[in-house]
């Protein structure tokens, strides 16, 4: 079950990442722009 949920998560977060830079703040919008 936790394998499944670990490999649900690998093929979503892309997809997660890509929704939370429209939602978060600003400062925390420039935190992901310089890691990415």
């Amino acid at each position: 079950m936790m394998v499944y949920f670990v490999l649900t998560v690998a093929v979503i977060y892309p997809f997660a990442d890509e929704m939370m830079m429209l939602f978060v703040n600003g400062g925390e919008q420039e935190v992901i722009a310089n890691a990415a």
